[in-house]
């Protein structure tokens, strides 16, 4: 799945593992083409933007539950 936004694109794959079907594979990346200034403050800016939105996908993507078990 390729998402397109404004300026960035979220490219997420998922599937069952071959080796262990009962493990699942979720892949999640986000990336910008645009053209910008070398500016360290607004990297940084958009790096945690990025973060923000692959944190939802992944959050999104997993039940409570899971998480619960996570944060053990």
């Amino acid at each position: 799945m390729l998402a397109e936004y404004s300026d960035w694109t979220l490219d997420l794959r998922h599937s069952l593992l071959r080796e262990n079907p009962q493990q699942y594979f979720l892949d999640a990346d986000i990336f910008s083409l645009a053209t910008r200034p070398a500016d360290p403050a607004r990297i940084a800016e958009l790096l945690r933007d990025f973060q923000s939105r692959l944190y939802e996908v992944f959050r999104w993507s997993i039940t409570p539950k899971y998480l619960r078990t996570l944060q053990e």
